[in-house]
């Protein structure tokens, strides 16, 4: 965070003086036309860019929560709707990788449902923080909920107006000595297995090799089908 911060100081510094200079050049009473409008472009850029940076770093003053600086998990889920629904999965996610990847985050598919015809049942991103980018949860925690989408869908043979919706889920990703004083009674936890789609292997989709918990008070639950054990 601190490196952050000075090399942002640094770059405020070379967009002022930057300026300054173009000012400076103006001031000369031997400008001619020519160099004094480049000269006006040049510090006209800078301010512009020490401006956007100003009003950005305001922002982000704000993100000042307990978590808000932590990576976070982002898990959409596909409600009512069917396909439509998936589709909308799909469309979300790819806004928010966009705009992540925009932002400067660096963004990660943990895990994937694929739909049935078009997009996802469900998928988990991971953002974190980079040099350009910081305060990855406190930027996207506004965002769970569950969200709509209006339109006539492709996915309806006669082309009706369906409404669908698709939830979002955002936690902050704490590391193991923030949670170590957590303590969770078994008797809130519901512990169930299933069996693990893909491809390859002779359990796949015949044994429950999958295991799922759920945090019965909050609904919280996470999936685990990556690491199988006989």
């Amino acid at each position: 965070t601190l490196n952050r911060l000075v090399n942002r100081i640094n770059q405020w510094n070379e967009w002022e003086g930057d300026a300054a200079t173009a000012f400076e050049i103006l001031d000369d009473s031997e400008c001619d036309d020519e160099t004094r409008t480049l000269m006006i472009g040049e510090a006209e850029v800078s301010i512009g860019d020490l401006e956007r940076d100003c009003e950005a770093y305001e922002l982000e003053l704000l993100l000042s929560g307990p978590y808000d600086e932590k990576p976070c998990r982002m898990v959409l889920t596909a409600g009512a709707g069917g396909t439509e629904a998936c589709d909308w999965v799909d469309m979300l996610q790819r806004m928010y990788r966009r705009h992540a990847d925009g932002m400067g985050y660096q963004v990660k598919v943990v895990e994937t449902s694929a739909g049935e015809v078009v997009g996802y049942k469900s998928i988990e991103l991971l953002i974190s923080s980079t040099t350009k980018a910081s305060n990855p949860y406190g930027w996207f925690a506004n965002e769970k909920g569950a969200h709509r989408l209006v339109r006539l869908s492709p996915f309806n043979s006669q082309n009706k107006r369906q409404t669908t919706f698709a939830g979002v889920d955002v936690s902050p990703v704490l590391e193991d000595e923030e949670v170590n004083d957590v303590d969770i009674p078994d008797k809130d936890l519901e512990i169930t297995t299933l069996k693990s789609g893909g491809k390859g292997g002779q359990n796949v989709n015949k044994v429950e090799t999958g295991v799922r918990i759920i945090h019965k008070p909050t609904r919280i639950n996470i999936k685990c089908t990556q690491e199988r054990s006989q």
